[in-house]
């Protein structure tokens, strides 16, 4: 990554409130969106080997704000998953509620994943749900890779939003929810929290993608094109049909004359231009050289 430097006077420099982040455009990130679903897709296939379930992961929505607000949204304790990407320099957060962790554990430990009493995560569940949540984030990496360089070095587990530290103080973040559903167990929604500065790069690398995308698909029509517009045409030039009856037609002979219905001190073109079976011209005799030839002497515009 390079950076630019602008000069003083530039009305683009001005100072930074980390508390009052500018949003990123609902048009990029509806843009990007089929990655985060081919990620959930992802994220529910590990899911499904591991818990040995069926598993849907659908993303539900997005939202943007301060990482301070979504903290204090957090139940206290939770479970947490903080994932290091050095590319990005910085971090993405996995929050898995209790109700949704405590069932994802008693799937692990053959039972229905149904509804779930009210209790603490202990040493051994969040060992457990650590285990699923890498294999989520492995899902997010293989959606990404193919564009960005995503390789996650480390993966922090903890149960409280409190200790969780971001890149920026007062950073913003986008928040995916995605409903996560088991068999035939009622959806139940995880988090997806991700700074706004380590967004930024993945959000330029996929737009600066599509533009490549969209400049290789415009080549190829102009090649496409290029090679149909040089694709031999036959042009029939003719004088106007005539009708006759069969039996004229069955008595003609080597020198009968078939008269044109045209005057012969007419002025006006009869000669018509004929392409692909469409009329779109009118034109004269002339000649050039030893050679009879058509001057245009009417023409559609538009075909």
């Amino acid at each position: 990554m390079s950076a630019t430097l602008l000069p003083a006077g530039d009305p683009r420099v001005r100072p930074y409130d980390f508390n009052n982040q500018e949003v990123i455009e609902r048009a990029r990130i509806r843009r990007i969106q089929p990655v985060i679903e081919a990620a959930a897709q992802r994220m529910a296939g590990a899911l499904s080997t591991q818990l040995r379930q069926p598993v849907h992961i659908a993303l539900a929505g997005v939202e943007q704000s301060p990482w301070v607000e979504f903290r204090q949204e957090m139940e206290d304790p939770t479970f947490i998953a903080v994932a290091t990407v050095p590319a990005l320099d910085g971090r993405i957060v996995l929050h898995v509620p209790v109700e949704c962790a405590n069932a994802l554990v008693d799937v692990l430990l053959s039972g229905s994943g149904g509804p779930q009493p009210d209790r603490a995560l202990s040493d051994l569940d969040v060992e457990l749900i650590g285990a699923l949540a890498d294999d989520m984030f492995s899902g997010l990496e293989a959606a990404i890779e193919s564009f960005f360089e995503f390789k996650i070095a480390a993966v922090q587990r903890l149960r409280s939003a409190v200790y969780v530290r971001v890149r920026r103080p007062g950073e913003a973040c986008l928040k995916f929810a995605m409903d996560v559903e088991i068999g035939d167990c009622s959806p139940r929604t995880v988090h997806l929290y991700w700074p706004f500065s380590a967004f930024h790069p993945v959000l330029d690398a996929f737009d600066l993608l599509q533009r490549e995308a969209e400049g290789a698909r415009a080549l190829r029509s102009m090649n496409v094109e290029r090679r149909l517009l040089s694709v031999p045409v036959k042009v029939q030039v003719s004088y106007p049909s005539v009708k006759m009856g069969a039996a004229e037609i069955l008595e003609l002979r080597p020198d009968d004359v078939i008269t044109l219905g045209i005057d012969a001190l007419d002025k006006e073109p009869h000669l018509e231009i004929i392409v692909g079976g469409a009329l779109l011209g009118r034109g004269r005799h002339v000649e050039v050289g030893s050679r009879l030839a058509c001057t245009i002497a009417a023409w559609k515009e538009e075909p």
